[in-house]
């Protein structure tokens, strides 16, 4: 439930009480008075009563008069001799039975007694050492008035309660409008439009206070995020230059390492394991500049170069390599035509890397299959291999991008390659994942969707071919 809708659910539940508590008072009150000028009709009528000449019949009413008050007189044996009736003379009320108990009760104040109608009593000797008097007046005039007021009160409880809900909601809605433009500008600040800034409202109010405090949140995450991505460009240009710099006496090193590795015969047995380490950590240097270059030029690249590729064709192509590679292994590629919405250099990185670490992470000789299916808008790349594999405990942290401060002898190198294929899938809306091949090895699944079912696929452009 939203703030708007539980403030006026609250509004409208106060209102709700408060009117009805004032109905209530304004009820009882109204029957406390139509029963005290009831009492002071009975009283009235019980002084100016002349029960003579009532018990001897030489006062009737006459005609279709409405008597509002009955009278009877109590004997001695505490039976009620009923002198004058209520009402009309073709509708008589007389005065009702009474208990003892009931007498003694209407001597000391009014009471109400029960039946059809309900009636107020009075008992009294307005004149000591004569007659007791009893009188008594219907209450149904009184009745259907409180009926009727109840009847008011409860519709104008409703009433109100629904009109001040409105009224609520309308002020609810215009007070929180500040709230709305402020809930607007920071989904256009969360989508990235760090210079746009919330709307400013009147100073002196809590809305205006926390637009002005948000506004300067806002300014300071966004002179850190500049900050934040000026020193990553700056680190990335360090990479790069670096990167490129390092090849020029990388490659020397090689060069000279080769020239003495054709005398070898006049080396020692340590010079030509010292010179074989230096050829050794001069390749794998190699790799993780070739690596860091590749990671540089494939954040670097745009959104825009995706095109539709034949994942499948190009799945064969790049595993044929491996033949040339290790002609000793037996590679099983099942493929099928499964076009996908991808940036093509960023799929040939990924199978390049996958081709690399089988050939480098896996005994030589060691068979492995490969496949690529489609089903359900995914197309599924599966590379299963008979190598050590990756133990469990391992995989999540090597998916990290903190997984290259983590090595071991049988990953040595492959955490970085790694990351590149993580970085490169999920710019292409794809997912990687590494579990256990049935083969003994590792099993890596790479699911892209089909370009049919990619959400940034311009589908009704007409994308060109496939590419191989």
């Amino acid at each position: 439930m939203s703030l708007r809708l539980r403030l006026t659910a609250l509004t409208a539940a106060l209102i709700a009480l408060s009117t009805s508590v004032l109905g209530i008072v304004i009820y009882v009150n109204a029957g406390s008075i139509q029963t005290d000028r009831v009492d002071e009709i009975l009283y009235s009528d019980i002084s100016q009563a002349r029960i003579r000449a009532l018990a001897e019949g030489r006062e009737t009413p006459t005609g279709d008069a409405y008597v509002s008050v009955a009278l009877g007189r109590v004997n001695r044996d505490g039976t009620i001799l009923r002198l004058r009736s209520a009402g009309t003379p073709d509708a008589p009320i007389p005065v009702p039975d009474l208990s003892a108990e009931q007498i003694v009760q209407a001597s000391i104040a009014p009471i109400t007694v029960e039946g059809t109608p309900t009636m107020r009593v009075v008992v009294q000797q307005p004149v000591p050492g004569r007659a007791t008097v009893v009188a008594a007046a219907p209450l149904t005039s009184a009745q259907e008035t409180l009926a009727a007021l109840a009847t008011a009160i409860i519709v104008a409880v409703i009433s109100v309660t629904i009109v001040g809900a409105l009224a609520a909601w309308l002020l609810v809605w215009r007070a929180f409008r500040p709230m709305r433009a402020m809930v607007a500008s920071a989904s256009r600040i969360a989508g990235g439009d760090t210079d746009h800034r919330l709307p400013t409202t009147r100073t002196g109010t809590e809305i205006g206070d926390l637009t002005e405090s948000m506004n300067v949140m806002i300014d300071s995450l966004a002179d850190a995020l500049a900050e934040a991505a000026a020193s990553e460009d700056r680190l990335r240009t360090f990479v790069s230059d670096a990167s490129h710099e390092i090849r020029t006496p990388l490659t020397v090193i090689r060069g000279y390492s080769e020239l003495i590795a054709q005398r070898s015969d006049e080396l020692g047995d340590q010079d030509r394991a010292a010179l074989a380490r230096i050829e050794s950590e001069s390749k794998r240097l190699d790799r993780l500049v070739t690596q860091l270059l590749a990671l540089e030029a494939r954040r670097a690249r745009s959104a825009d170069a995706r095109e539709v590729v034949d994942l499948g064709g190009l799945t064969e192509v790049s595993f044929a390599d491996v033949a040339v590679l290790d002609p000793t292994r037996d590679v099983t590629v099942a493929t099928v035509a499964a076009e996908v919405w991808v940036a093509p250099d960023d799929l040939r990185l990924v199978l390049g890397n996958l081709t690399q670490n089988l050939v480098r992470h896996t005994p030589s000789g060691s068979p492995a299959a490969v496949s690529v299916t489609e089903a359900g808008g995914l197309v599924t790349l599966m590379v299963d291999d008979s190598g050590p594999g990756i133990p469990a405990a391992r995989r999540s942290s090597l998916l990290d991008p903190a997984s290259t401060r983590h090595r071991s002898s049988s990953t040595e190198g492959f955490g970085l390659g790694l990351r590149i294929m993580v970085e490169a899938v999920e710019a292409n809306g794809g997912t990687m994942e590494l579990g256990d091949s049935p083969m003994g090895g590792l099993r890596v699944t790479i699911r892209i969707p089909s370009a049919s079912h990619h959400a940034d696929h311009p589908a009704e452009s007409g994308a060109g071919a496939p590419a191989g």
